[in-house]
């Protein structure tokens, strides 16, 4: 996994842990009472955290900016465009107003869920990276993409049912 991701994954639950610690004391305040298991309980979590990133274990979509895009699955500014993912992957192209894009969004995380081991999953918010929906010609969503392990990719326009989006998913696999 992406030494970037792996980061910004601990920074969030870390984060988030630092909320649960500072709601934690307060109450505690509040009542005048410490836990001594908060900390055994909050250390146990991060390690849990830290152990399934480690072990890639994380299987949800992502959402790429236009950089993380270029970086980690194609530098669709560069002429010598190829893909550089280690595993398939599929794309999906959407907006957050888009009513079929919220359809999708649900078959596209159990997707994510169930083969996010040998897949990895990705959004594109067409509104926040206009200069890659332009370059691919992005002109209806949901677009998903297809790319096999070769980096050849196929593209699919609409909303697919969920038995031709698991198929599409298999036959990258292959």
């Amino acid at each position: 996994m992406n030494i970037k991701l792996k980061d910004s994954i601990l920074a969030v639950s870390l984060g988030l842990l630092g909320c649960v610690n500072v709601a934690c004391n307060a109450s505690a305040e509040v009542e005048n009472e410490a836990d001594s298991n908060e900390t055994e309980t909050q250390t146990a979590v991060v390690e849990q955290v830290v152990e399934a990133v480690d072990m890639e274990t994380v299987h949800e979509p992502i959402v790429l900016s236009e950089e993380e895009f270029a970086e980690w699955v194609v530098d669709f500014r560069s002429s010598n465009a190829k893909y550089k993912g280690e595993k398939p992957c599929v794309i999906d192209f959407y907006a957050n107003w888009c009513r079929p894009c919220r359809v999708l969004a649900p078959m596209f995380e159990t997707m994510a869920e169930k083969y996010g081991d040998k897949v990895n999953f990705y959004k594109i918010n067409t509104d926040d990276c206009k200069n890659i929906a332009i370059a691919y010609n992005i002109n209806s969503i949901p677009t998903l993409f297809f790319f096999d392990k070769n980096g050849t990719l196929t593209r699919a326009v609409g909303l697919p049912s969920e038995e031709e989006f698991e198929n599409a998913v298999k036959t990258i696999m292959q």
